[in-house]
């Protein structure tokens, strides 16, 4: 009986955990001013208990994090300095700074004649040639100054050139290996006729729909539930300014439960200020995928596609 109530105890905390993940709501507010100087401002709160905000403040910016309002990022320690240790190390660091400043006035150059070998010549190769009616010998002087790793002592020494060998060998493995991979790719990704089984299917119509469906939910959820502006607008010249006034009266009807769009004839710019302020749960958001994923014809669309690459 006590196992059995562990474990009803762990799915019921495990079944809060996931309900908190799901159903708490996400928020987000954004708010944009743009007067004498730039400044950009975001809120981020997931789940009600992990706050992001970053700042833009006149090309300076800032990130914070908080998890259940205690500072995460940036994090800053303090370090307590003890002013007895600080001095002690300070005349500690001077002392030593002049020890060493008296070695080496002190110091006297080194003899560099004693250090310094000369250096042996390189070997000869003219002395390698051979005699007439003698067998060329590998002595111990001969081992020791030549480098047979480079092929251009080998070609000296036993008149053969070794380097049309290997780009010959080389060309050959890399044309074998270079066109065993195109046709492996070529096999791979036919796009031809992953083209013609997209326009051919029957099932297309219905997926395209129900994915653009899909992705108008999508916005729907995510999108701002708050929305409002005062923004001026200025161009060189008056008249073009407004102009661009009588043309936005057009749309006054439909903008004016949002916000202001005025003229601004002093000065050439755009200014204003935007605020944007949304909700939303992670648990409508697999709602939607899942609703698209168990759409049988999405599906047999998706497999068409997946079977005709291989």
């Amino acid at each position: 009986m006590i196992i059995l109530q562990v474990i009803g105890s762990i799915l019921l905390i495990l079944l809060a955990i996931l309900s908190l993940i799901l159903f708490l709501p996400n928020r987000y507010d954004i708010y944009i001013e743009k007067w004498e100087k730039f400044f950009l401002k975001v809120h981020f709160l997931l789940l009600n208990f992990i706050k992001i905000n970053f700042e833009i403040v006149d090309k300076e910016t800032l990130l914070e994090v908080f998890i259940f309002t205690k500072k995460v990022y940036p994090f800053k320690r303090k370090v307590k300095i003890n002013n007895k240790t600080s001095q002690k190390t300070k005349t500690e660091t001077s002392s030593k700074r002049t020890q060493n400043k008296a070695l080496k006035n002190t110091k006297q150059k080194p003899d560099l004649s004693s250090v310094i070998k000369p250096i042996k010549a390189t070997y000869e190769f003219d002395k390698l040639e051979e005699k007439e009616g003698e067998e060329f010998v590998f002595d111990e002087e001969f081992e020791k100054n030549i480098d047979f790793s480079l092929l251009e002592e080998f070609q000296v020494i036993f008149n053969y050139d070794l380097t049309k060998e290997f780009e010959e060998e080389f060309d050959a493995n890399f044309k074998i290996v270079f066109d065993e991979k195109i046709e492996q790719e070529q096999q791979k990704f036919d796009f031809k006729q992953i083209v013609s089984i997209i326009k051919n299917s029957e099932y297309r119509n219905k997926a395209v729909n129900k994915l653009f469906y899909t992705i108008k939910r999508m916005i729907k959820t995510i999108a701002p539930k708050k929305f409002q502006f005062d923004l001026e607008i200025g161009t060189n010249s008056p008249a073009t300014t407004g102009q661009i006034i009588g043309l936005c009266s057009i749309f006054y009807p439909y903008y004016i439960q949002y916000g202001t769009i005025n003229g601004n004839f002093e000065s050439n710019a755009i200014l204003g200020e935007i605020f944007i302020a949304g909700k939303f749960n992670i648990a409508t958001i697999l709602k939607i995928l899942i609703d698209l994923l168990l759409y049988k014809p999405c599906r047999i669309f998706v497999k068409e596609i997946l079977d005709s690459k291989n």
